[in-house]
């Protein structure tokens, strides 16, 4: 049995080392942060660089730490004093400069001092073969890549990548440390540059860009249109860029157009002007405190194309992206804004249809199967829905054909499979597990089983974390066993119910007091434990639904705002004294009555990332 990881290594503490270290740290690991020397003729302390990146994790924004005290985990050293003591450490993480010769005269250094540590470099692109050159056969069976995303205690992805004497041990010892450990998403990523993320999210920017800029569309407007309307995070395409920093996009996006010499795209990775008149002029975005976007007072400016100077904002409106208001569901607002006949939804139909195509056609080249392509995007670019999910969503076959209509080459592989399966063409399928009819109860079969589409054909099974569940996943083959407008009872299986919300921001209302009342009545009759969970969203529960406490007062219904207030002090003492065990699972932001209906249940398993409090003052 391996020894478990108590410390680590990280060489490099720049934004991203420092921040990997103090992350680290948070999970009760011993760190060890190493950089170059202090420079003695500017009377730096030997540790300088080391203390100034602890330094500025300790002032980031949003926190790199959990709380102060984890600091304390983390020593400072340099390179040349502490390097030997790098050795005895359980793994080490290479994060210094991106570049290929300073990092193998790192690697020969390391290599001379022997041990079993796991070396891991966080490169954004370079390529295990370009780094290993010159290495010697240990050194390359423990070496591999654990690439985090910035920022690492937030970005839910860490790309795996193995070379090709990699062993399995270094990727069993590198995948326990992040997934286990550090709580990360894990994505097994093909030896190529950058990877898939940066691949696929760097392609779509591009084109993003060059195709905007061509068609006249302001800064402000494309970031209306390919932000929560497409699917995406509110930074969309240029903020985005901003808080990358645009010197740091620059180089990815240059690095793929010198280096993906057979990509049939590779035209699309050539830095548009734009990008390379603001590096130039050292308009790096957010470090910078301008690129795309200036702050000015109170104002934030963007950026005019044409003449180089900010403007104040517009607020552009488009037929298309009003028909996206108000829609919850991510798939619908898709459709609604492809669906329109203006010019913000010809221009996201293209760029949804470029980048639908340049996905399926590196299928087999940066990675093995579809899910490590949709969960790269989903976890480090916060996608809403990955390529092939979103291709689903649209309907494959439907949406192919509209792409071949609009001049656009939809891959041999996926006509292939649209041929053989016509109508019901799909990337994932789900079913219930073998042996388990739909609908079953607590001592059902297990969770459903999720298939995906090869390149090849066939479906096969999803891999699975043995530690997770989805209550999409369940609730789509049966699993859920009552529900009314705003919560549901599911079955997870092995005796547990779970009790989800699904009201706006899981806000408490009426009926989310009723369905906890059933929920619990149920499980103490089945004789089945009860979880309160949630699966969506940022908050796990936002509080009471005000609006509704505001029409009780517009009308002087004060008797019935005074017994919502009697029925949710019973439910949390009816969770609190039930005769099953009654486990909360929150996460993101509980406030108000949502920390209520944590401190009611007799148990509480937390995230890390749990915001909770009573806030009623601020109301």
């Amino acid at each position: 049995m391996a020894k478990p990881i108590s410390e680590v290594t990280v060489l490099g503490a720049g934004v991203m080392g420092a921040a990997i270290a103090a992350h680290l740290a948070n999970a009760g690991i011993r760190v060890r942060l190493l950089d170059l020397p202090g420079d003695p003729s500017k009377q730096q302390r030997r540790n300088h660089a080391a203390e100034a990146g602890l330094e500025g994790t300790r002032k980031a924004k949003p926190a790199a730490f959990f709380s102060p005290r984890f600091e304390t985990l983390i020593s400072t050293g340099n390179l040349e004093d502490d390097l030997a003591a790098a050795a005895g450490s359980d793994v080490i993480i290479e994060a210094i400069i991106e570049n290929l010769e300073i990092k193998r005269r790192l690697y020969q250094r390391i290599e001379a001092l022997g041990g079993t540590a796991v070396v891991a470099s966080n490169t954004s692109g370079l390529r295990i073969a370009d780094l290993m050159e010159g290495r010697n056969a240990d050194f390359r069976q423990r070496f591999c890549i654990t690439h985090f995303f910035n920022p690492p205690r937030y970005l839910k992805l860490v790309e795996i990548v193995a070379g090709d004497d990699t062993s399995e041990q270094t990727l069993a010892r590198a995948e326990d440390l992040c997934g286990r450990l550090l709580g990360k998403g894990l994505v097994r990523a093909k030896d190529t540059p950058n990877f898939i993320a940066n691949r696929i999210g760097t392609f779509a920017m591009m084109r993003t860009m060059s195709e905007a800029i061509a068609l006249g569309f302001s800064v402000e407007e494309v970031d209306m249109i390919f932000g929560p309307a497409s699917g995406r995070p509110k930074s969309a395409v240029f903020r985005t860029a901003d808080v990358v920093g645009l010197d740091t996009l620059m180089h990815v996006t240059q690095n793929c157009f010198d280096t993906l010499i057979n990509d049939e795209r590779r035209d699309a990775f050539a830095p548009p002007e734009i990008l390379r008149k603001l590096v130039e002029r050292k308009w790096l975005g957010s470090k910078s405190k301008q690129g795309f976007y200036k702050k000015a007072g109170d104002q934030i400016l963007q950026l005019d194309f044409k003449t180089l100077e900010y403007v104040p904002q517009a607020k552009p409106r488009f037929a298309s992206i009003g028909a996206t208001r108000g829609v919850d569901d991510v798939d619908e607002r898709l459709r609604r804004l492809l669906g329109g006949t203006d010019r913000a939804a010809t221009l996201a139909r293209a760029i949804t249809y470029e980048t639908l195509i340049y996905a399926a056609n590196r299928l087999g080249e940066i990675a093995d199967d579809i899910v490590s392509i949709d969960r790269a995007m989903r976890w480090g670019f916060a996608w809403d829905r990955g390529p092939f999910e979103t291709w689903d969503a649209l309907g494959v076959k439907e949406t192919s054909a509209k792409m071949e209509a609009a001049g656009f080459t939809v891959p041999g592989w996926v006509k292939e499979q649209i041929a053989a399966q016509g109508e019901g063409m799909r990337f994932y399928r789900t079913a219930p597990p073998k042996g388990t009819a739909a609908g079953s109860s607590a001592a059902g079969g297990g969770p459903p089983q999720i298939t995906q589409l090869g390149r090849q054909g066939g479906h096969t099974p999803l891999p699975v974390d043995p530690l997770q569940i989805s209550l999409d996943a369940i609730r789509a083959t049966g699993g859920e066993v009552d529900r009314n407008p705003s919560a549901s009872i599911l079955d997870l299986g092995d005796g547990v119910f779970c009790l989800e919300f699904h009201s706006k921001m899981n806000a408490l209302d009426p009926d989310i007091v009723a369905m906890t009342f059933r929920a619990v009545d149920r499980a103490e009759r089945e004789g089945v434990g009860l979880v309160i969970g949630n699966d969506a969203g940022d908050a796990f529960c936002a509080g009471a639904n005000l609006f509704s406490l505001m029409v009780a007062l517009g009308q002087g219904n004060y008797a019935g705002i005074a017994e919502m207030v009697a029925n949710f002090q019973n439910v949390c003492q009816r969770t609190r004294y039930a005769k099953v065990p009654v486990v909360a699972a929150p996460f993101g932001l509980a406030l108000g009555g949502g920390a209520e209906v944590i401190l009611g249940c007799q148990n509480v398993r937390a995230a890390a990332e749990l915001y909770v409090g009573c806030v009623e003052v601020g109301v």
